[in-house]
């Protein structure tokens, strides 16, 4: 959570890419977001990073991940990639995407 709050801190062109900085009600949704996931999965992130004007989680379970991109508008973006990327010849996962979603299609993708 510490992390999430030095977030807020980032300042325009953070990355030298013209990103723009964490806006406080991403930050609120972010950790509404965070709270609400562990409230009812008992999991945490196992990364959490910022991207030009939002913040990604990512969730972690065997050979899955769930990336889900908050951007301070009450909606989320997802990607889900199912499988393990064995080597460079072979790449068994398979890839699901959505944008615009609400908090019960996230926790979908969770459970």
């Amino acid at each position: 959570m510490t992390k999430l709050l030095e977030f807020a801190y980032l300042e325009d062109n953070w990355d030298s890419y013209h990103a723009k900085p964490i806006e406080l009600k991403t930050l609120k949704q972010v950790i509404d977001l965070y709270s609400a996931i562990y409230e009812k999965f008992h999991i945490l992130p196992v990364h959490i990073a910022p991207f030009s004007g939002g913040i990604q989680l990512e969730y972690r379970e065997n050979s899955n991940a769930l990336e889900i991109e908050v951007r301070g508008t009450n909606k989320y973006a997802y990607l889900f990639i199912q499988g393990e990327k064995e080597n460079d010849l072979k790449d068994d996962r398979t890839f699901s995407e959505e944008d615009n979603v609400d908090e019960v299609r996230v926790f979908e993708m969770l459970g």
